[in-house]
């Protein structure tokens, strides 16, 4: 009879944990719907639901994904790190809590995670570059060209690590080599925003402004959302004699979050463009 009791609790406890697994699954996948339309809050609402029946990887992975959209980089860390403590080897969360770091200027802690997503993975090419990224922002040219290489050598048709060649190129004045890297980007990515902000600045370093404001105009067409397009164009305007499309480009940036940290600064554009 005792034993009859004891199979009868297991068999309701077992049932009532699948039952929360499963409703946890039908939350998660409400979320993915609202993520597809880009109703982000709305995603967030149904993956809390999830975590409080299951707190599964998946369900903090997504949600970390959906603060990073709205830009709430410090809940996106915290739901990221919980991905890494449930699963040590997910070099994906290792990489997103890296881009939120990132975005909050934590560049030592978005290093050593991009390195962690290297670690679990090292055939993860956008790891290498993302990782290059935060080691041109430090100044380390040498160590970002070789995991832009790297990342290259692990898939020739990476588009993002030519731009992040280029960018080193940049770093180091040598301008022609820089655009002939951008090009490399656009002949395997024709949409590569990113390249045309890159030929727009070289050729800006050139001397050849026509050239630059029409890079960045096509930059600005793929990524109307991208402050450092507009933040250039900025100083193309002026150097053409446009003061109301200077003040308008600046302005745009300042509101997209961007901070020039290169000639004027965006408050003396502003100044000499808007006055």
């Amino acid at each position: 009879m005792r034993k009859m009791l004891l199979l009868a609790i297991i068999c309701v406890v077992v049932t009532a944990c699948k039952s929360k697994h499963e409703r946890a699954i039908v939350y998660y996948k409400r979320g993915l719907v609202k993520d597809s339309l880009k109703d982000y809050k709305a995603a967030i609402a149904e993956l809390d639901s999830a975590i409080i029946e299951d707190t599964m990887a998946l369900g903090y992975y997504q949600r970390g994904m959906e603060y990073l959209h709205i830009k709430k980089y410090e809940r996106a860390i915290d739901d990221l790190k919980k991905v890494t403590e449930l699963t040590p080897d997910n070099a994906a969360a290792y990489l997103q809590k890296g881009n939120a770091e990132k975005e909050l200027w934590h560049y030592n802690d978005a290093y050593s995670d991009y390195s962690e997503a290297i670690k679990t993975d090292p055939d993860f090419p956008e790891a290498y570059c993302k990782r290059g990224l935060i080691l041109r922002l430090m100044s380390r040219y040498d160590d970002a060209a070789a995991d832009f290489n790297r990342a290259i050598k692990i898939d020739p048709k990476y588009a993002k690590a030519y731009v992040g060649k280029g960018d080193v190129d940049e770093d180091w004045e040598q301008f022609v080599n820089a655009i002939s890297e951008y090009d490399t980007a656009l002949e395997l990515d024709p949409d590569c925003g990113d390249a045309y902000v890159g030929i727009g600045v070289s050729k800006m370093y050139l001397g050849d402004n026509i050239a630059a404001y029409k890079a960045l105009t096509k930059a600005i067409e793929i990524m109307p959302e991208n402050g450092e397009a507009y933040s250039w164009r900025s100083l193309i305007d002026l150097y053409l004699r446009q003061k109301d499309s200077a003040c308008l480009d600046m302005k745009r940036s300042m509101q997209l979050g961007f901070r020039p940290n290169d000639f004027q600064s965006a408050e003396e554009v502003i100044k000499d463009a808007c006055e």
